[in-house]
């Protein structure tokens, strides 16, 4: 049985079809909120480039969501925008490029106006679109959330080209974004492989993450719960819990995958979020 493995993503598919199920509940100052998403994606491996990098076209479709209220509406309005990606992915599986973000900006320039109309009574609609305005034309800042969307980060999980063993934790960095004072989560995860399938050529990955507290702004979210409390003595410091567990193929891309991610602040907040993706046949 072996100890230890290097991956190297080097497909051999023209295209993969994947189901993917997420569930979020998110509870902040008394108010409480659910969502379940549905959506099948389509991954085609185009081509490999000059640099060794792997191109490949994301096709999102058959986006479902339970909750159409306040800002999940929005999001369910958004998807358009998430509809096709051309990314180039690097040889330890991090998303390098979106090849079509001028196309990506086109489709925003053509939804916005439905979306006036669509939330022409929404108290917010117009800071919702400036700040969508902001976030696509800045390519850097639009390139950090995707390449930290959960999409992205099954699909292509950053474990490639590195040792990794039983008994050791090859660490990775990701980003939780969107989250309240310090507007996101620094995280380490500690990937250890747990099983090679020499029979059935596949490879089970697990990860465990923490909070990289050397660069977690907890100073940022201790001075709003606070503000918000308005209480010298509250409750602020995060706890967190992540976990993210892969079978690969013969190609070392995913068959299935799940994230689960819990963030707690006690009294203030609860936030958890789980996905699973899982290849199907082709629709």
């Amino acid at each position: 049985m072996k100890n230890a493995i290097t991956l190297v993503l080097s497909p051999t598919f023209k295209k993969k079809t994947y189901k993917i199920l997420r569930q979020e509940k998110h509870f902040f100052q008394g108010i409480h909120s659910e969502n379940a998403i549905e959506i099948i994606v389509i991954v085609e491996f185009l081509k490999q480039l000059s640099n060794g990098n792997n191109q490949f076209r994301v096709i999102q479709k058959e986006y479902q969501q339970s909750n159409q209220k306040g800002m999940y509406a929005w999001a369910k309005a958004m998807s358009p925008i998430h509809k096709e990606f051309i990314v180039n992915i690097d040889k330890n599986g991090m998303l390098t490029e979106i090849v079509n973000h001028d196309l990506i900006t086109i489709t925003w320039g053509e939804l916005k106006y439905d979306l006036k109309k669509k939330f022409r009574k929404s108290d917010y609609k117009n800071q919702m679109i400036i700040g969508i305005n902001n976030v696509l034309k800045n390519k850097i800042l639009f390139h950090e959330l995707m390449k930290d969307h959960y999409v992205f980060m099954l699909l292509f999980p950053t474990i490639y080209n590195e040792c990794l063993k039983k008994e050791g934790d090859l660490k990775t960095q990701k980003t939780l974004h969107n989250f309240i004072g310090s507007r996101k989560v620094p995280i380490i995860t500690k990937n250890k492989l747990k099983a090679v399938d020499t029979e059935n050529n596949t490879v089970e990955i697990e990860a465990i993450g923490e909070v990289d507290n050397k660069t977690f702004r907890q100073d940022q979210v201790t001075s709003m719960i606070k503000m918000l409390k308005n209480r010298p003595r509250v409750p602020t410091t995060l706890r967190f819990n992540h976990t993210e567990r892969y079978l690969l193929d013969k190609d070392h891309s995913p068959i299935q995958a799940m994230m689960l991610s819990l963030l707690r602040i006690p009294g203030t907040l609860y936030r958890e979020e789980k996905t699973m993706i899982k290849q199907i046949d082709e629709i």
